[in-house]
């Protein structure tokens, strides 16, 4: 079976989106008559592919299982301080897939789509006794009103949109670049994914949860350079990971989460930078593993706020996950690395 991934919305996709829109509009049960022909229905994919539409969807096994978008209504919900109208989002998942983090996936692939189309904030309205509203609040959405019938919540995105920012990086996060990271299950880091991108929005686009260890690659490595990090894999891995508990590096804006074991981890970083294959790292004496929520400047005492709130993680880490970035910036899997295999060995020279 194919694995779950979510791409953006396209045309052949709206007819799907039309039946999500019937989810999201109404309680579980019989629908009324005529219910895709109500205005309150239609108003949400009628002439899709006006400015400002954005939306997402979630397969899984070859079928969509469920959406997420946004568009700009004729009857604004909010505003913000200027007046504006930010675009109202809607988001459903068929029942057969739900409580399974679905629906936290599709909320921040919307938010990447929504700031790539210049929007600098979403909004919604949701049941007071709908669960939704712990899954909303967890990505970033705060209430503006309430009353017996409904919650209106907005959330505020980063104005990323043509911002050029992977050209202002270091080399390191240049096209590339290759890291070695600890490769971690992203539905089980689904929370700490919506933390990232209510805190610091720019840096969600550009990587996912993650614990590097390792500087970039000198070089891109070759089938030698494999075989050794597949026999350090084989030594150390699995690993049981525990990741919580906020913390800030002194002296910066940079809040992390903490990952234990510290002792064994710091072994396999050291085990790694001691093949010489990688690039000099500075921080290498006191380098602890960590999971980073916020690098936004001033964004610190927030990103604490948010982190803190978040329970502790327990995963197995099995492989080793080679990475870099693309063209846009964006950081992507190349390769993993364990003690049985390695696949989709990629990297971007070759591309």
């Amino acid at each position: 079976m194919l694995p779950m991934e979510i791409r953006p919305a396209s045309r052949a996709d709206i007819p799907f989106v039309a039946e999500m829109t019937l989810l999201a509009a109404f309680p579980p049960g019989p629908l009324p008559d005529g219910a895709a022909d109500l205005p309150r229905v239609r108003r949400w994919t009628e002439g899709w592919g006006r400015p400002g539409d954005a939306g997402v969807v979630a397969w899984d096994g070859g079928e969509r299982v469920g959406a997420a978008w946004c568009r700009f209504q004729d009857e604004a919900i909010v505003r913000d301080d200027q007046g504006v109208a930010p675009a109202e989002i809607a988001i459903a998942v068929v029942p057969s897939r739900r409580s399974r983090g679905v629906g936290g996936d599709l909320l921040v692939a919307l938010d990447r789509a929504a700031v790539e189309r210049g929007h600098q904030a979403l909004c919604l309205t949701v049941s007071p006794m709908n669960p939704a509203v712990r899954l909303y609040e967890r990505a970033g959405f705060e209430t503006v009103s309430r009353d017996g019938s409904k919650i209106v919540m907005m959330a505020r995105l980063a104005a990323r949109a043509g911002s050029g920012l992977a050209d202002e990086r270091p080399p390191g996060f240049r096209e590339g670049a290759l890291y070695v990271f600890m490769a971690l299950d992203e539905e089980t880091f689904s929370s700490v994914a919506l933390a990232r991108q209510r805190c610091d929005p720019a840096m969600a686009l550009l990587i996912d949860p993650h614990i590097t260890l390792t500087p970039p690659f000198r070089d891109a490595p070759d089938l030698d350079a494999i075989a050794t990090i597949q026999s350090i894999a084989a030594r150390w891995l699995p690993i049981t990971l525990e990741v919580g508990g906020a913390s800030r590096f002194d002296g910066s804006d940079v809040v992390y989460l903490r990952v234990e074991p510290v002792e064994i981890v710091r072994q396999l970083h050291f085990d790694l930078l001691a093949t010489g294959l990688f690039q000099p790292d500075p921080h290498a004496a006191s380098w602890a593993p960590h999971m980073t929520i916020s690098v936004a400047p001033g964004g610190a005492e927030q990103a604490l706020d948010v982190a803190a709130s978040l329970t502790t993680v327990k995963t197995v880490c099995r492989s080793l996950a080679l990475v870099g970035p693309d063209a846009s910036g964006r950081f992507v899997m190349r390769s993993t690395v364990s003690d049985g295999a390695r696949v989709r060995l990629q990297f971007a020279r070759d591309r």
